[in-house]
């Protein structure tokens, strides 16, 4: 892990962020008021216990916050744009903007995720990864906006090294602890959740009676128990991601194929797009953590000065 303390080419950090945006615009995209009009019940959301239970009645809420999320999204995304194209503005009040412009992102996509919630009879968990995401990558361009701006003004921010890798260590931190804590709860609400009797119960009431896994989970108990308490050690040491790299290339295809699985077995379809991009995004091995070798030679200077 001693990673988290060097630099690296910003090229991963900002091809990732794009990626985070465009994904978190597909969920933000996703979210509606449609059961709105049911009694509020109890509080699924941070801002549930902050806002009165009547803020939430309005209509106005949601699209208002979506569309200062895609603004200030799009504003974030399209950075190297226009810090060239202000290139005569103060460099100081183009920090201020960028990093207004960054957390306002964080924030309204915080808000919806909240006005989403408390208009839902569930929770949807696939909204919280990527906020602790967007935040990450807000910290990392809060503490390195100044050089950040002055690098894509001089045209070689991608030869840079201003990528910090605790930036790419929390992501998988959050990513492994998310699903570490996943597999603990379901141990803690049902001690024998592995044992493949309520994944064959699923699998009669909701599943595809054509799938291949359907009928595989169904002819016997042991491939349920097997694939069912398989999920369920995986989840619980993902935690080990954070640690090993060739683990977090193995948990994470392992975890890839779990949400294969699940949409190979269900008809009723789980949307669990937003974390396969991510698995694919952190857990596989784009970002390089080992630097290349660096000639003793700089810039033609040889012996002794």
């Amino acid at each position: 892990m001693k990673y988290w303390s060097e630099l690296y080419n910003p090229r991963f950090g900002q091809i990732s962020l794009w990626i985070l945006l465009l994904t978190s615009s597909y969920l933000v995209l996703e979210t509606h008021l449609q059961f709105q009009y049911l009694p509020k019940g109890d509080n699924l959301s941070i801002l549930g216990y902050v806002l009165p239970a009547s803020f939430w009645n309005s209509w106005l809420i949601l699209p208002i916050g979506k569309v200062v999320f895609f603004i200030s999204a799009l504003g974030w995304a399209l950075l190297p744009l226009w810090a060239k194209k202000w290139s005569d503005a103060d460099e100081a009040k183009l920090v201020k903007a960028l990093l207004f412009c960054v957390w306002i992102c964080v924030f309204s996509y915080f808000f919806v995720s909240c006005t989403y919630w408390e208009n839902l009879p569930w929770v949807r968990h696939k909204f919280v990864l990527p906020f602790w995401l967007l935040t990450i990558n807000a910290l990392w361009y809060q503490f390195y906006a100044k050089e950040i701006i002055s690098a894509i003004r001089g045209e070689d921010f991608f030869k840079k090294e201003l990528y910090p890798g605790w930036t790419y260590g929390a992501s998988v931190f959050f990513i492994a602890i998310f699903y570490t804590f996943s597999g603990i709860s379901k141990i803690i609400s049902a001690p024998d959740w592995g044992s493949g009797l309520s994944l064959q119960l699923w699998t009669v009431a909701f599943g595809d009676q054509n799938s291949i896994v359907t009928k595989l989970i169904l002819t016997d108990r042991f491939y349920a128990k097997v694939m069912q308490s398989g999920v369920l050690y995986l989840e619980c040491f993902s935690f080990l991601a954070n640690f090993f790299a060739p683990l977090r290339l193995l948990i994470g295809l392992g975890l890839l194929s779990f949400h294969s699985a699940v949409d190979l077995v269900f008809a009723i379809k789980i949307p669990f797009e937003s974390q396969k991009v991510l698995l694919l995004l952190y857990f596989l091995p784009w970002f390089r953590t080992k630097k290349k070798k660096q000639s003793k030679e700089k810039n033609g200077a040889i012996g002794e000065v």
